[in-house]
């Protein structure tokens, strides 16, 4: 027995995105401070096979396409991703290279946690939109990859750029002075784009490392006074006080004032 019927069949003809090779990214256009970009992998190559990994665990094996912008000083940037796959995204400078030679310094690059690259250390959900900061050490050059672990895993995404100034208070000597009116001083700021000044070093004397990027205020305190501080970030945080004699110093210094219990 045969089986039979109609039946309708589309097939659509699409372009095939120009960038799907490190030497033919694409260069991020800027307008006041915002480049988005709405494109696909669909049809693009795996260049470098399963040579990528970021120092990671997973390969990424799938097609990508790539983009590159020029990172300012002074500047972080702000990543938002959406893919309709399950998507992976790295940074890496241009100076790293485009040869098959230079997947070491790819995987270098964007293993860096943020020095010199960065990349998503877990898939990007299907219509999902992975957001993630970027703040290099050296201003120059970088190209941005959209990319998957497998080459039967691609399509359509979008991404959003914004390039936005960094904090200046982000190292223990650029604390920024808090002011006092009628015995009070408020301040309303962001962590975000701000460095990691001192690594894993602080801890509080506690058992976790405080490896996030921090902003430091100062303020005279002044002798039979006592201070009540409110604090309401909208991220998981932490806060602590030390003694501003300790900037410049070794963090044991600065572990044991803050681990004081409100001594020092």
């Amino acid at each position: 027995v045969f089986s039979w019927g109609y039946f309708t069949i589309e097939i659509n003809e699409v372009a095939i995105a120009a960038n799907g090779k490190c030497t033919a990214a694409e260069a991020l256009s800027f307008l006041n401070g915002k480049a988005v970009v709405s494109s696909s992998t669909l049809g693009l190559a795996n260049e470098f096979g399963t040579s990528i990994d970021c120092t990671g665990s997973t390969d990424f094996d799938g097609p990508q396409a790539y983009y590159s912008f020029n990172a300012q000083a002074g500047k972080f940037y702000d990543f938002a991703i959406t893919p309709t796959f399950s998507g992976r995204a790295y940074i890496f400078p241009d100076s790293a290279g485009c040869s098959s030679g230079s997947t070491p310094n790819i995987n270098a690059a964007c293993g860096s946690e943020g020095d010199t690259g960065t990349y998503t250390t877990s898939n990007i959900s299907a219509n999902a939109t992975e957001q993630f900061v970027f703040k290099p050490t050296t201003a120059g050059k970088y190209v941005v990859v959209i990319d998957s672990t497998a080459p039967t895993i691609y399509g359509d995404f979008a991404m959003t750029v914004e390039e936005k100034d960094a904090p200046t208070n982000d190292t223990c000597a650029a604390a920024t002075p808090l002011s006092f009116t009628a015995g009070k001083a408020t301040a309303t700021g962001t962590n975000k784009g701000a460095a990691n000044e001192h690594g894993t070093s602080i801890d509080c004397t506690g058992s976790s490392d405080f490896v996030g990027p921090q902003v430091y205020y100062s303020f005279n305190a002044l002798a039979n006074k006592g201070y009540k501080i409110s604090f309401a970030p909208t991220f998981s945080a932490q806060l602590y006080i030390f003694s501003q004699s300790r900037c410049g110093g070794p963090t044991s210094g600065i572990n044991a004032d803050c681990g004081s219990e409100g001594i020092s």
